[in-house]
């Protein structure tokens, strides 16, 4: 089996290793690209063995639906679960048919003719009959049983390496449906809170009214904060089952049988520079399977020459006189005249398909380059927002509606400034969950167009 890339996910705070090695898990039947790219089969063993002693310690657990889901265990049971790269297995199994129908020689052709029966002597009409048992073989020239074969495995390997372009992308869309349930998480944790600080809030409002130290029209501004906080948290938890639901689908699940996934994001923003990423973007499926694509084609415009030459078709036998109650042998050969027909068409078909392969390899380079660059446009703006939430806004927020509130039950601020405190506090919160969320998918997908960690 040939080596494959790594794709590293992060979340939950660290880079899981995981992705073009399919956690050590292959479909049955399924053996990867038999014909690789040297640098994927260079990295073969060491691949296999990472995420095999990783992969070792994740057992299949009972379905709980108190139980937390990691994003390992999700990316395995995508990979080993997942009806779309089960659907491609199956075909790559097709096309080793295919590939073995190929390398059978035409079967041979047994044939009797009886002739000069019609009489009418003694013996029914058979007397001056003639009977000829022969046995006829195709002859393939140019080599074709060679090259339909060679064809037809090209073929299967092209298809393995659809395969693997798949399997990457079952793990990215793994990745961001569990960031999305994780990041929906994060936002409900601090909706509770929100609502638990507005609720918390009111009842210090209230104490305070009911002591005579507050205008009793301060309930009122309160109250549409309590309800606003509780409103968010609902839409919250109607996005979070949906978002769970998505996720469990990546393994072939109509349900869910998860409580909630486990995992944090993390807070380290550093990037490389995006010629780094570029350099290593032949390491895509996408890219490397174009290897065997076009020699898949040229490969096929040989086969459409060979076709070109007359096959000989040699036949023998014996013969049966009854007339004279002599047997004979007989030889035959056939070969057909290419004088109308000599595969011109196919031929000049073939050799324009070898032609545009080439700028189809480049079309999808810089197809995948300019997401690349797209992403990575959207990984650093994720990155800064981040930077600046995490080190310069939530921070000071924090400190300044815990002064704030300490100013208000001091009875040395008024409610207006905790209000305004809480809302820039909750809303910078939220603001970085959503960066954070930004950032980690954006690095998921850079990290599957290029296969390994940035």
């Amino acid at each position: 089996m040939p080596a494959k890339s790594k794709l590293y996910l992060l979340c939950p705070g660290s880079v899981i290793l995981l992705g073009l090695t399919g956690c050590a898990i292959q479909q049955p039947g399924v053996d990867g690209p038999r014909v690789a790219g040297a640098t994927y089969r260079a990295q073969a063993e060491t691949i296999e063995h990472d995420v095999g002693t990783w992969s070792a310690h994740v057992v299949e657990p009972p379905i709980s639906f108190d139980r937390s889901l990691t994003l390992g265990e999700a990316l395995v049971r995508a990979l080993r679960y997942s009806p779309a790269l089960q659907a491609s297995a199956y075909e790559i199994e097709a096309k080793q048919g295919e590939a073995l129908q190929a390398s059978f020689r035409p079967n041979p052709v047994a044939s009797l003719e009886l002739e000069n029966f019609g009489g009418t002597g003694s013996l029914g009409g058979f007397a001056e009959a003639e009977e000829t048992l022969a046995i006829s073989q195709l002859i393939e020239l140019g080599g074709k049983r060679i090259k339909r074969l060679t064809v037809a495995q090209l073929d299967r390997d092209v298809s393995a390496w659809d395969y693997e372009a798949l399997r990457l992308q079952v793990t990215r869309e793994t990745a961001e449906a569990f960031i999305d349930v994780l990041a929906t998480q994060e936002a409900i944790a601090k909706s509770k809170e929100a609502n638990r600080i507005a609720r918390d809030l009111e009842r210090d409002v209230k104490a305070r009214v009911e002591a005579g130290s507050a205008n009793p029209i301060e309930i009122q501004r309160t109250r549409p904060i309590v309800a606003n906080t509780l409103v968010r948290l609902q839409a919250d938890q109607a996005r979070l089952v949906p978002a769970k639901r998505r996720l469990a689908s990546m393994w072939g699940a109509s349900t869910m049988d998860f409580g909630r996934v486990a995992g944090r994001f993390s807070t380290r923003t550093s990037l490389p520079s995006v010629d780094s990423i570029l350099a290593d973007l032949a390491n895509n499926p996408n890219i490397a399977r174009w290897g065997e694509e076009i020699a898949r084609r040229d490969a096929f415009v040989a086969l459409q020459y060979a076709k070109a030459i007359p096959d000989v078709t040699l036949g023998a036998g014996v013969r049966r006189l009854n007339s004279t109650d002599d047997t004979a042998i007989v030889a035959s050969a056939t070969v057909p005249i290419p004088i109308f027909d000599r595969n011109s068409g196919n031929i000049s078909a073939a050799q324009s398909r070898l032609e545009k392969a080439e700028f189809e390899r480049g079309a999808t380079a810089a197809s995948l380059r300019s997401m690349i660059l797209e992403t990575y446009a959207d990984l650093a703006a994720a990155a800064a927002q981040v930077r600046a939430l995490s080190g310069s806004v939530v921070p000071p927020a924090r400190s300044a509606y815990r002064a704030v509130q300490a100013s208000y039950q001091a009875g040395e601020s008024d409610l207006l400034a905790v209000l305004d405190a809480r809302r820039v506090l909750f809303d910078a919160q939220l603001n970085l969950i959503d960066a954070q969320a930004k950032f980690a998918k954006a690095k998921v997908r850079i990290e599957g167009l290029i296969g390994r960690k940035i």
